[in-house]
C-alpha cells in the first residue's frame, strides 16, 4: 500500500497528536504533557523554522502515521515522532516515513540524520539497525544514531 505524506495542518493536527500520544501509551503508562511540549504546541512547534511533521495518509486518505525532522546544524536533522497507528504497524509504513523524511533532508541539502531512543525499547532499536542507521553512543538508558545520506 502506498501512502501519500503532507505537512502538519490545522485539519490533521487532532488526528497527528492521537497517533503520537497512543504511541507513547504502548511504552509509558500515561502521558506526560510536561515531557511532550512539541506534541501539546504541535502547529507553533513544527513550524518549518525549527522542524516539520507529516501525516501519512492510506489509500482510503485515513492518517496512519507521523514523522518529524528537526533541524540541528547546517549539515543535520534529528528523526522524530516516528508513529504508526497500531492497526498498521508492521506492514512497512514506518519504514516509508523514515524513507520519506531522509528523502525530504536530502533534497534540502543535509548530509546527515540523527535520532535517539530508549535503550529497553529493543523492537524500535532493532528497527532502525535494520533500515541502515548506527549507533553512535549510549547515554542515561538511551541509544543514539546517525546515517549519513
Amino acid at each position: 500500500m502506498i501512502l501519500t505524506y503532507e505537512r502538519l495542518n490545522s485539519l490533521n493536527v487532532a488526528a497527528a497528536k492521537e497517533i503520537i500520544i497512543s504511541g507513547l501509551s504502548e511504552y509509558f503508562p500515561e502521558y506526560n504533557e510536561a515531557l511532550n511540549p512539541d506534541v501539546e504546541e504541535m502547529e507553533s512547534y513544527y513550524d518549518e523554522k525549527r522542524a516539520v511533521l507529516f501525516v501519512g495518509r492510506n489509500a482510503n486518505q485515513e492518517i496512519i502515521s507521523t514523522g518529524a525532522l528537526e533541524y540541528v546544524d547546517p549539515q543535520t536533522v534529528e528523526l522524530k515522532r516516528i508513529s504508526v497507528t497500531s492497526m498498521h504497524k508492521s506492514h512497512g509504513f514506518g519504514k516509508d516515513m523514515v524513507r520519506f523524511l531522509e528523502n525530504q533532508a536530502r533534497k534540502a541539502g543535509y548530509e546527515r540524520v540523527i535520532l535517539e531512543t530508549t535503550k529497553k525499547w529493543t523492537g524500535v532499536v532493532r528497527f532502525y539497525l535494520k533500515i541502515g542507521y548506527s549507533v553512535t553512543h549510549e547515554k542515561n538508558g538511551d541509544i543514539y544514531f546517525e546515517k549519513l545520506l
